[in-house]
């Protein structure tokens, strides 16, 4: 089971922050990880009027398969795998606000470095790149405020429980 604080750019208006949570099933030389996460609410706001816009938000889970070239105190994962979730926008500061929904749909490909500090506790550090299917946009009156990238970095560090 493992946690992570996680850093973003691209997926939502500015550099942004999330938190996440999952479990893997470590073979050998390979495992697989099931995770979500959450990136906090930030606001995108109108060219034509700062205080008209709307929050955006990103909720999505992962699964990925990793190969472990490197075993031992320290270990090197290469991981590759799809999350799914939804890109949420909510109009504020205009007199009609419209909520707005997609499906967030992304390959994930990601370098972990792992720590085993004690027989059961491990930090690790990853460095992702995420591949949005399409780029998700939000709109307000006929206006786009924001649009994903077509490729979004990520750096997430955290605890890592073996049992």
């Amino acid at each position: 089971m493992f946690a992570a604080l996680s850093g973003d750019s691209g997926t939502l208006p500015r550099l942004g922050y999330g938190f996440g949570a999952g479990a893997a099933l470590r073979l050998p030389r390979f495992r697989i990880e099931a995770s979500g996460a959450y990136w906090p609410t930030q606001f995108a706001s109108s060219a034509i009027a700062p205080t008209a816009g709307g929050d955006v938000f990103l909720a999505e889970g992962d699964l990925r398969g990793c190969w472990l070239p490197l075993t031992g105190t320290w270990e090197l994962a290469a991981c590759a795998g799809l999350e799914a979730g939804v890109l949420h926008g909510q109009g504020k500061g205009v007199s009609a606000p419209q909520p707005q929904a997609s499906a967030w749909v992304a390959a994930t490909a990601l370098t972990r470095l792992s720590w085993q500090i004690a027989a059961r506790f491990v930090l690790f550090v990853d460095v992702a790149a995420v591949l949005p299917f399409e780029r998700d946009l939000f709109s307000l009156d006929n206006r786009t405020l924001y649009e994903a990238s077509w490729i979004e970095g990520r750096v997430s560090v955290g605890p890592e429980l073996h049992f």
